[in-house]
């Protein structure tokens, strides 16, 4: 497939993601090409215009004045976006009102901004409707936003360490929701290697022979399948 949305040489297409109404392509280049619905700025355009026909983003106007990056992979929520860089590093835009973007804050972003409080070299991604999760290349998982199935009951006095909410924030309805990424721990001290979002759940691959899998929220961090896998992938409905 040929890009044909206004770069000044054809390139490939060789990742898609989508979600509710938008589509962020990944070239042979590392350029996003994106389009469809832009209410939150998930399109990354530093507007929140529909985008009908593939845009792209590749100026460093996109990037704040920045050279952009080379992007390796991509994953989209229902109204947000986030891509890591070839060199390990994520960036992410669009809705976040629960925290998905992993920014430290609840401010939508309009264009693909870095995560510069998690340094971790970031291997993997993957995004439910309202959450995101990374995988470091040590293995780790990290899960940002609508936490409520994840983690123990949050402390709302903590942030980016599995408490949740923002700093004194104490408010009941704030202590599932994620604002920066933070850590899974596995009881088996299982590595990571890939992982799918549901709505509500999450599935991820470890890097043991058997490649077992381990499944996070509603099944409450139960190791669900002891075949071999080599790819996993979830779905999830409306709220």
């Amino acid at each position: 497939m040929c890009c044909c949305c206004g770069c000044a040489d054809r390139s490939t297409i060789v990742k898609v993601a989508c979600g509710a109404g938008h589509t962020i392509c990944l070239d042979d280049q590392g350029r996003l090409h994106v389009f469809g619905t832009n209410r939150f700025g998930q399109l990354g355009t530093l507007d929140k215009q529909v985008k009908k026909v593939p845009f792209c983003v590749r100026d460093a106007k996109f990037f704040g004045n920045q050279v952009a990056p080379r992007f390796e992979d991509i994953g989209c929520g229902e109204n947000h976006s986030v891509a890591i860089s070839s060199t390990g590093e994520v960036y992410a835009w669009g809705a976040n009102k629960h925290g998905q973007l992993g920014l430290g804050d609840t401010a939508d972003r309009v264009h693909p901004t870095p995560l510069q409080n998690f340094k971790k070299k970031t291997t993997a991604l993957a995004c439910g409707s309202i959450h995101t999760v990374y995988i470091t290349s040590e293995g780790e998982l990290y899960v940002c936003g609508f936490g409520e199935h994840f983690y123990p009951k949050a402390n709302p006095s903590a942030t980016g360490t599995g408490g949740g909410g923002i700093p004194g924030d104490t408010k009941k309805d704030e202590q599932n929701f994620y604002y920066e990424p933070t850590i899974i721990p596995f009881p088996n001290g299982d590595r990571i290697k890939q992982a799918a979002c549901g709505q509500n759940h999450i599935l991820a691959l470890n890097c043991t022979s058997f490649g077992g899998s381990v499944c996070l929220g509603s099944c409450r961090l139960q190791r669900v399948l002891t075949c071999t896998l080599s790819l996993l992938s979830c779905v999830y409905s409306e709220r």
